[in-house]
């Protein structure tokens, strides 16, 4: 068993090894032929049906050994490159009903007797945590709580205690209220001192720390981009003061915790008024930017709602504010792209009946895309970088490709609340219909119906190109249906291999909590 302190450090860097114009008003213009391209809506009968054939040759599974001990396993997250997982897992009777059982709540809670996440590098049994707290998307840094302590896990072997004075770990949130989060290419954020009026945000890098002294207030929390360098931190006044800054209070109590199950049932409530100020830093401790109205930082962009509902862009490195919408607008963001620089609006002074003008808008001007998507009170984006975006138009699905502007309708018969659009990569989407799924190309409105059925209620997962619903297996890039698992999946490798159960499910249970140990295997072949 991987038990001590620095088994991580040994063993992960081995497993690495192998492994100008202004904005026009909605509707002002009609955009030009060559700004946007017209669809028509994609059929599921455009062409024939794509057949299943197996890859040329199978590639070695991410892993070759059992993963996990053989107790009830639930897993919380897995590395994009399949490297290592966490995994919760009860190992001991600790209800003293004499056997070792788990269930799941409709909130995600867990049943039965106690469950602890393990790190597993490879394969074996891993490492007791506290909790695994986040990880950079690329997978080579872990924040975890262990010995009630915060700690960064690196690939290159590294660990690093983390000082966050008298602020101490929640198990309730599993330590999330500790930290900020990956920032930039190299950093990591995290709060220092219990006392809201006191704290600081330390950013953390692989040799040294900066702390950032957020100024007078009561810090409410801080965000920040895993692809920017800047952080924004909301703080309320002593007159006024009051709200919350991306930590709505969600979902039920119960929930919460390091270890969770699947939700088939959630809630959420509290207040969300605005916070007094939000001060931006950089994470080499440049002095701080003050904002009213933040909405969120798009690339070196501070995206601004003043008080008359316009947005401005304000860049934050150096240069003047530039109008994005106007007050007449009353826009509301849909998403947001930093390659870019656009955002998706939509103008609700322009709203009927939920819907409103979408358009994308960026430093080349303002580009009316045709179509007219819900839209709520409150913007959609509130920070994160996007491509394609899934919106809800009056007909009904669209796919938007907020670089170019291509607008893809998509329609559904919507005989169940589950047919659309289930994933996409790199201009493919993969759709549902009932049990039936297909895939589209974007760019040439290509829809093509795939072989085998998914069950009523699938799991999903998806890495890169490849979707795993259950019971299939598909490559968005082929596209191709690699095969199907005869266990549901619990997760998807980029490679295809999918991670499943050794013990066959008990049938008497139904959606019960997989029995471990874990192992990755190739989709059999379908019939």
């Amino acid at each position: 068993m991987l038990d001590r302190p620095r088994a991580l450090a040994l063993a992960l860097p081995l497993v690495l090894a192998c492994a100008g114009r202004g904005p026009a008003t909605p509707r002002e213009r009609a955009p030009a032929a060559a700004e946007t391209r017209e669809e028509a809506p994609a059929s599921p009968t455009t062409s024939a049906e794509v057949t299943a054939t197996p890859a040329p040759s199978i590639p070695p599974p991410p892993v070759a050994g059992p993963i996990g001990s053989p107790h009830p396993i639930v897993v919380q997250a897995i590395d994009p490159a399949a490297r290592w997982l966490v995994a919760c897992q009860a190992r001991a009777d600790g209800d003293g009903d004499g056997a070792i059982g788990v269930g799941y709540g409709m909130h995600g809670e867990l049943l039965g007797d106690p469950m602890r996440p393990y790190l597993i590098v490879g394969e074996g049994e891993g490492r007791a945590l506290d909790a695994l707290v986040t990880f950079r998307p690329d997978g080579n840094s872990l924040a975890i709580i262990e010995g009630g302590a915060l700690r960064l896990l690196y690939a290159s072997g590294q660990e690093t205690a983390l000082d966050t004075g008298d602020l101490r770990w929640d198990p309730r949130d599993g330590g999330r209220g500790l930290v900020v989060g990956f920032i930039g290419e190299r950093h990591f954020a995290y709060y220092r001192g219990a006392d809201p009026e006191k704290r600081a945000v330390v950013v953390q890098g692989l040799s040294d720390e900066v702390v950032i002294d957020p100024g007078p207030g009561r810090l409410l929390g801080a965000r920040g981009e895993p692809g920017s360098p800047w952080i924004a931190m909301a703080l309320d006044l002593p007159n006024p003061g009051g709200g919350y800054f991306g930590r709505r209070s969600t979902l039920s109590n119960r929930h919460r915790g390091p270890c969770r199950g699947p939700m088939t049932s959630s809630y959420s409530f509290g207040g969300d008024r605005p916070p007094s100020v939000f001060r931006v830093g950089h994470v080499n401790g440049w002095p701080l930017q003050e904002f009213r109205g933040l909405v969120g930082i798009v690339g070196d962009d501070a995206i601004v709602r003043r008080a008359d509902r316009s947005l401005w862009r304000h860049p934050l490195a150096s240069g003047r504010p530039s109008e994005i919408a106007e007050a007449a607008c009353d826009p509301t963001i849909i998403a947001a792209s930093a390659a870019s620089g656009d955002l998706l609006i939509a103008c609700r002074a322009a709203v009927d009946r939920g819907y409103a003008p979408l358009e994308r808008r960026g430093p080349g001007g303002a580009l009316d895309l045709g179509i007219d998507v819900e839209v709520g009170d409150a913007d959609r984006w509130r920070g994160g970088d996007a491509t394609l975006v899934h919106v809800f138009h009056r007909g009904g699905d669209a796919i938007v490709d907020l670089e170019s502007g291509l607008v893809r309708r998509l329609e559904f018969a919507r005989q169940t609340h589950n047919d659309g659009v289930v994933s996409w990569h790199k201009g493919h989407v993969l759709l549902r219909r009932e049990r039936r799924i297909s895939w589209v190309d974007l760019a040439s409105g290509r829809e093509r119906p795939l072989p085998g059925e998914i069950v009523d209620y699938p799991g999903f997962s998806a890495r890169g190109s490849m979707v795993a619903l259950d019971p299939l297996v598909v490559d968005l890039a082929g596209p191709t249906v690699i095969g199907r698992a005869d266990r549901p999946i619990l997760g998807v490798a980029a490679s295809g291999h999918v991670l499943v159960s050794e013990a066959p499910p008990d049938p008497r249970v139904i959606g019960g909590v997989p029995q471990g140990p874990l192992r990755w295997v190739w989709p059999a072949p379908l019939e």
